[in-house]
Formats: C-alpha cells, sequence, structure tokens
C-alpha cells in the first residue's frame, strides 16, 4: 500500500511540475493587498490575476464565484469585499467547489502589513480547502493536494462571521453624582443595531432610590433615564472592540416623602447630553464581556425646597461605569 501511495504521489509530483502554472482569480480594488496576495502565493508557483468583478449576494457567492474561476481558467477565486462597517475576505476553491468566507478587523485602503496579514489569511484558509486548516504552510497544487487528501481525511471548516445585527446588553455598575447620593448602584439594559460597527442603541437605566432628610422633609429620591445613542468603533481588533458613542437622554426624578407630616410627590424630567465609551472582549461567537463609561450632561438645574428650606439640587453632571454581557441575539 506504502508503494502504491509513493507511485501515486511522484506520478502527481511530475504532473505538477510539467504543468502550467495555477492562476488564482482576485476580485479586489485594493492594490496592496493584491501585491501581497502574489507574494504570498508565489512560493507555490500561483500566480495572481486581477479582475473588476463585483461582488454578489451571500447566497450567489459559490455560483459566481466559480464562474469567474471558469472563464479565467483559473484554480481558485479571492475576493476582499469592502464595506462601510466591516471587511469580508472570500476564498473559493474549483477544484472542491467550496468557499470559505472571514471578516477581517481592517478598512481600505490598507497599508503594507495589514495587506500582508490578510493575505497570508487567504492563503491559509485554500489551504484549509484543499487540505487541512492546521498550519500556515504553502498551498499544495491541485495534484498535491487530492494525494494528501487520499492519504488523511480532509477537514474544512467554514469561518462563518459574527452575528452582528442586533445585541441585548446588561451592564452592572456605579453612578456618581446621582440625585440622591455622590453614588449609587445603576443597572442598565440597551438593545443594540450593529453592536460592532457604525449603529445605534436604546438604553434604560435603573438606579438605587436614596434616602432624602431635611429639617422639615423626610422621604426618598430616585433617578431613572432612557437613552438614545449612536456609536462608532474606534479600535475593531479580532477579539476587542471599542467604540465611541455620543446622544440624548431623558431623567425621570422623582421625590417621596413628607414635610410635617403631610405627604408630597414630585417628579420632573430633565433632558440630558450623553458621551461614553465601551471596551468589549469576545469570549464567545455570540458573547462579549467588557467595561464601560458613560457621563450625562443635564440640561436643566433642579432644585427642590419646602419655603426656606432647600431640600435637594440635582447635579448637572453624572458619571456612570460599570460591567457589561453583550450578546447577539441575530
Amino acid at each position: 500500500m506504502r508503494a502504491i501511495v509513493a507511485v501515486v504521489t511522484l506520478m502527481a509530483s511530475a504532473a505538477v511540475a510539467s504543468a502550467a502554472p495555477e492562476t488564482v482569480v482576485v476580485a479586489s480594488s485594493d492594490e496592496s493587498f493584491r501585491s501581497a496576495l502574489n507574494d504570498a502565493l508565489a512560493p507555490t508557483g500561483m500566480q495572481v490575476i486581477a479582475t473588476a468583478d463585483q461582488a454578489p449576494s451571500v447566497a450567489e457567492l459559490s455560483v459566481t464565484a466559480r464562474q469567474i474561476a471558469e472563464r479565467e481558467g483559473a484554480a481558485a477565486t479571492v475576493w476582499l469585499i469592502f464595506a462601510s462597517d466591516k471587511t469580508t475576505l472570500v476564498v473559493y476553491d474549483r477544484d472542491v467547489d467550496r468557499v470559505l468566507v472571514r471578516e477581517v478587523p481592517y478598512s481600505a485602503p490598507l497599508d503594507p502589513a495589514k495587506a500582508a496579514e490578510i493575505a497570508r489569511m487567504a492563503r491559509t484558509m485554500l489551504r484549509a480547502l484543499r487540505v487541512s486548516p492546521e498550519v500556515d504552510l504553502p498551498v499544495p497544487r491541485v495534484l498535491e493536494a487530492r494525494v494528501v487528501r487520499a492519504q488523511v481525511a480532509a477537514t474544512t471548516i467554514v469561518v462563518e462571521p459574527r452575528a452582528g445585527s442586533f445585541a441585548v446588553a446588561g451592564a452592572i455598575g456605579l453612578r456618581v453624582g446621582a440625585a440622591a447620593s455622590d453614588a449609587g448602584l445603576d443597572g442598565r439594559l440597551s438593545l443594540l443595531w450593529r453592536p460592532d460597527a457604525i449603529g445605534f442603541g436604546v438604553h434604560a437605566s435603573l438606579a438605587t432610590r436614596g434616602d432624602l432628610e431635611t429639617m422639615r422633609f423626610m422621604g426618598t429620591v430616585s433617578d431613572n433615564s432612557i437613552a438614545v445613542t449612536l456609536h462608532y468603533p474606534v479600535i475593531a481588533g479580532p477579539k476587542v472592540h471599542v467604540l465611541a458613542a455620543g446622544g440624548l437622554a431623558l431623567h425621570s426624578i422623582s421625590v417621596d416623602g413628607a414635610i410635617e407630616g403631610e405627604a408630597v410627590t414630585d417628579r420632573r424630567y430633565d433632558p440630558a447630553v450623553r458621551l461614553g465609551a465601551t471596551a468589549n472582549y469576545e469570549v464567545g461567537r455570540n458573547l462579549d464581556i467588557g467595561v464601560g463609561v458613560s457621563a450625562d450632561g443635564l440640561l436643566r438645574r433642579q432644585r427642590y425646597a419646602s419655603g426656606m428650606d432647600q431640600v435637594l439640587v440635582v447635579p448637572r453632571v453624572q458619571l456612570t461605569t460599570g460591567l457589561i454581557v453583550t450578546f447577539r441575539v441575530l
């Protein structure tokens, strides 16, 4: 059996040596990436040819990639698709008729270092399609790959992009400058659209009620809020995502108690400007943990008084920081 495998291997190697160079079609407007991909595949004797074909929808990737490869007489097709919020690397191999898709944390234009890194990704993905993704070795030619697949079971891993349209985030932390006290616990629930890219969020915050007591007043005060913010990624690494955010908030400040035995209740609404930032670490395909900080600047100066007795003055600026758990639902 070993002799048969050796003979087949030698025959395949001889055929490879005498065969015309394999070509790989690259569809990308980035010259740095085209050049880097050519350098990454050159040791295997592959040649890169450029095309101006536009990327189709995800459902049509395999069909269109096969058509382009057949049209150009190429062994594979590589796309680097730039969008406003993400960059997607697509690699198709004509021999196995499979496609791999991976999101990369860089945007156009690429510098030489980033282009080289993505080119190495493409080479590894092409190897994963042909043989195995275990090591970042040069891509075997088609006939060599068939021999390797005859000796070991091929393992093909499709790298799927993260679910990224909607996410739910929960946070628990400390609010400094709250209406009731200098500092208090704050819980926040958020619904996020495109949590790793340019998107927006809707947030509801609930703070603990605080005791309030003066010479004439005894009661409690609460300061809860809702907010809408826009967020923008400032760091988008493979595992770490840092986003800046800004928007508007509305605080509901409620004072309940009694003045000299007479019950009183007063609720006021105060608009605010919110600025913040979050840093998340990816622990799973749909799960992040991180920390966040935000600052609310209240637009009205809220004062509560009973006669000459000042009951409460709400601070203009409130700072909140805490731990965040984000789960992607779609």
